[in-house]
């Protein structure tokens, strides 16, 4: 257990970012020091040691764009069959310590990771199972609280599969969020990579300086949800942290009473309350100022419209997931997916009379871009097809009912019940569920399943590590 010596960085508490990644640590952890006890800010180092073999048996993970023979150990004492968080009555984190020395700790995992590859692939060595055709550059502009967080793990799992190069952030899993992005916050290239080709962690977007640090070529996605449920969503999960929802963080009702008169808490001069009004427009760089009407509104829709290739419409997933696939040129079993990041008892406030009326009216930006690009979704699915949109949706449905039943031990559950490496960071006004794995998977499924449902902390920081060789840095580090 490492002691979080102040709650947030100021930097972090302003842009309502997760505390976790924000807080001092006493001792440096390969994950970074991420709060996983809700409603408190204890850290604990997250090491996680995935107890599974490699995707493909022969080969080692890393993150840039290259192949390399061997494969990395398990690490000593662990099972490549189950997925157990330690003897019943010590929490899987620290059973994990007491198996490994803290001096060899770090040393272990990489062991069981994998380290950065030597070798430098040529033409023609793409993983075995590919149709020989690269998977495309690819830039996620990651909403918040939009189911964003599902489609980054098809996307993470892309990465590693192929062994793509990531531009990651300097320090934390944000790119210096609420602030605009810009080239300087991208960690450099690592050694033997010629491009980044992926592109996933939340940033306020500033498409002139994404393209600075990816390739003319890449394809530019991002998801939108319905306002009304995308602005309850982040009220909750950020109502500790935003400086406009802050004072109303204890209230019995606090969303109702901020929609009562939210001029009152809310001063858009302070960066931190990007997420208290339109949120979505304010990731996609729009600032929300003015006038509602007017051809100015137009245009900047139309202008993002053609800087994405594709927008995916959270409550039509499987659709937008159908189309990606064909602009992606994925494999149908490439799309397998669990909802993560999901709420316990995600209440519907907003079903209360007048307040859905009330937050469609606060985030008139977001409904006007909601409204545009759904329409702009489904004029796509007609040139795709009705009906071959319907058989591949069913193929699709199909394909996740099977690997839920193959991976998951049961539904969603809460933190206390999910083991400590599956567990998603848990904020302090919100419970965030997880998934538990079937007990005694084989090692290839368990492989694929681990990764289905690995939280994106753990991932992001999974992928940083093989790619790099090192923790990452949960502050500005050299």
């Amino acid at each position: 257990m490492a002691t979080c010596l102040s709650k947030q960085s100021k930097g972090a508490a302003a842009s309502g970012a997760h505390p976790g990644p924000g807080c001092h640590c006493a001792r440096r952890c390969i994950h970074g020091c991420i709060t996983v006890v809700p409603r408190r800010y204890t850290c604990r180092c997250i090491t996680v040691v995935p107890r599974h073999p490699p995707i493909a048996p022969g080969t080692v993970h890393v993150g840039v764009s290259r192949w390399c023979p061997g494969t990395p150990p398990i690490a000593p004492g662990t099972s490549q069959t189950q997925n157990q968080p330690g003897p019943k009555g010590l929490p899987g984190i620290q059973w994990l310590l007491g198996q490994f020395s803290q001096a060899g700790l770090a040393q272990e995992t990489a062991k069981a990771w994998g380290t950065p590859c030597p070798c430098h692939g040529g033409p023609g060595t793409e993983p075995p199972g590919s149709s020989g055709r690269p998977p495309p550059n690819v830039v996620f502009v990651k909403t918040h609280k939009t189911g964003s967080s599902t489609l980054q793990n098809i996307l993470f799992r892309l990465g590693e599969r192929h062994h793509l190069t990531v531009a990651f952030p300097r320090h934390t899993y944000q790119f210096a969020y609420p602030l605009r992005f810009a080239a300087a916050f991208v960690e450099p290239l690592p050694p033997g990579a010629a491009r980044y080709n992926l592109l996933l962690s939340h940033l306020r977007l500033a498409a002139g300086e994404v393209r600075r640090v990816m390739p003319p070529d890449s394809l530019y996605l991002t998801i939108l949800r319905d306002p009304v449920r995308t602005f309850q969503s982040v009220f909750a999960y950020y109502r500790s942290t935003v400086p406009a929802f802050r004072p109303l963080a204890n209230h019995t009702r606090p969303l109702a009473a901020f929609l009562q008169a939210p001029a009152r808490y809310y001063d858009p001069a302070d960066v931190g309350n990007g997420l208290a009004r339109n949120p979505m427009a304010f990731d996609l760089g729009l600032e929300a100022g003015g006038e509602e009407g007017g051809s100015r509104w137009d245009r900047e829709l139309e202008r993002l419209n053609q800087t994405f290739h594709l927008v995916l419409i959270a409550e039509h997933f499987d659709e937008s997931l159908v189309l990606a696939r064909e602009l992606l040129g994925l494999r149908l079993e490439e799309l397998a997916y669990v909802r993560l990041n999901a709420r316990r008892g995600a209440v519907d406030e907003a079903s209360a009379p007048g307040l859905a009326r009330r937050i469609r009216a606060w985030n008139w930006l977001d409904v006007r871009l909601y409204r545009y690009f759904r329409a702009v979704l489904w004029h796509r699915v007609e040139r795709y097809g009705y009906t071959r949109m319907k058989g591949e949706l069913e193929a699709l449905r199909s394909l996740l009912g099977e690997t839920r039943e193959t991976c998951l031990a049961g539904e969603a559950v809460g933190p206390e019940e999910t083991a400590d490496e599956l567990r998603p960071w848990q904020p302090d006004s919100a419970t965030i569920l997880g998934y538990n794995l079937r007990p005694s998977l084989p090692p290839a499924q368990y492989a694929s399943c681990y990764r289905l449902v690995l939280p994106e902390l753990q991932y992001h920081a999974r992928l940083y590590y093989r790619q790099y060789g090192r923790e990452m840095c949960s502050l500005p580090c050299d």
